[in-house]
């Protein structure tokens, strides 16, 4: 396991970006705390900093471990060798008139070269067993971490192009609700809040209800004189000096009026209807954005509990190696 290509891969480069304020809050383990992970979210993306960092850890204590047994393996292979010829050397001696002595001697040699044999096979034991051992579970151990990196990585994109769709359709259903809510203020007619109901609270058929559009009176006001009430030809009748003139004024004018009113609400209809429409797109985005949280966590409470029983793991076997009898 290389150490320097689990550091490069630190959490850090792509955490949820409505985390990051949290995590940086939170101080960085030291290496010799003991793994201890939460399994609650948010904290879930701080212990992923806990784990590539005992990761890290774990990578640069294997390899300082394979390098004490290879270098173990030199030295036993060395001191072993010399012992042998020590033995070797100490059998050539030889008294013709002492045979007991010889027969010491002998057995002597033996169990010194005995001794190096076995420092010659703990070498060979630690180059071709342990350190092969070593090696193999080093790199199933990384291999196993990198598919982990590799799938939180592709969590984390997922998650965030997912936060990117929803905050343009958010931003469309917040336009949306400025538009419907000028468009009613306007027409002076109907209101809106200013958080939109939900889909349940929305009628069904929206009616707008406008005032009725003025109308020419169908008789002449009680108050005014019967002589008023002249061909609209010929003008007034002033054959009565008496009775004073009535200024003459413009009839409104209905058509205008009615066109402007129905074009209100038009408008305002086809804007509660574009609402409508985006309040169902923006609760579909949320249902959906929610989810996609909540699988997140669930991936990385899994991602976690691997880890914490790969790490246990690697401790066991760790441990095992070191107390290996020779």
């Amino acid at each position: 396991m290389d150490a320097s290509t689990i550091s490069s891969s630190s959490p850090s480069s792509f955490l949820v970006s409505s985390t990051a304020s949290s995590a940086s809050s939170t101080s960085s383990p030291s290496s010799s705390s003991p793994l201890e992970l939460s399994l609650e979210f948010p904290t879930l993306l701080d212990n992923m900093d806990v784990m590539f960092q005992r990761a890290h850890d774990g990578a640069k204590t294997c390899k300082a471990f394979s390098t004490f047994l290879q270098q173990s393996a030199v030295l036993e292979e060395g001191y072993g060798s010399s012992i042998v010829k020590v033995g070797e050397a100490f059998a050539g001696i030889q008294e013709s008139n002492a045979p007991s002595v010889v027969a010491a001697t002998a057995g002597a040699s033996a169990s010194i070269q005995a001794l190096g044999r076995q420092h010659v096979g703990l070498a060979n034991t630690l180059s071709q067993d342990v350190c092969k051992s070593l090696g193999a579970y080093v790199d199933q151990q990384s291999a196993m971490l990198r598919g982990m990196i590799q799938e939180v990585h592709a969590l984390v994109e997922d998650l965030e192009k997912e936060k990117a769709a929803h905050k343009k359709i958010r931003d469309k259903h917040k336009k949306a609700c400025k538009e419907a809510e000028g468009v009613l203020k306007k027409g002076g007619a109907l209101s809106l809040p200013p958080v939109p109901p939900p889909l349940s609270q929305l009628p069904d058929a929206i009616d707008v209800a406008v005032a009725a559009p003025p109308s020419l009176p169908s008789s002449l006001p009680p108050s005014l004189p019967p002589s008023t009430a002249a061909d609209p030809i010929s003008g007034p009748d002033h054959s009565d000096a008496t009775s004073s003139p009535i200024p003459p004024s413009a009839p409104p004018s209905v058509p205008a009026v009615s066109s402007s009113i129905l074009r209100l609400q038009d408008r305002a209809q086809e804007a509660l209807f574009d609402l409508r429409a985006m309040e169902k797109e923006y609760q579909t985005s949320k249902n959906r954005m929610e989810g996609k949280e909540e699988a997140f966590r669930r991936a990385l409470r899994e991602h976690l509990g691997r880890f914490q029983v790969q790490e246990e793991a690697r401790a066991l076997f760790v441990k095992q190696q070191l107390q290996r009898p020779p």
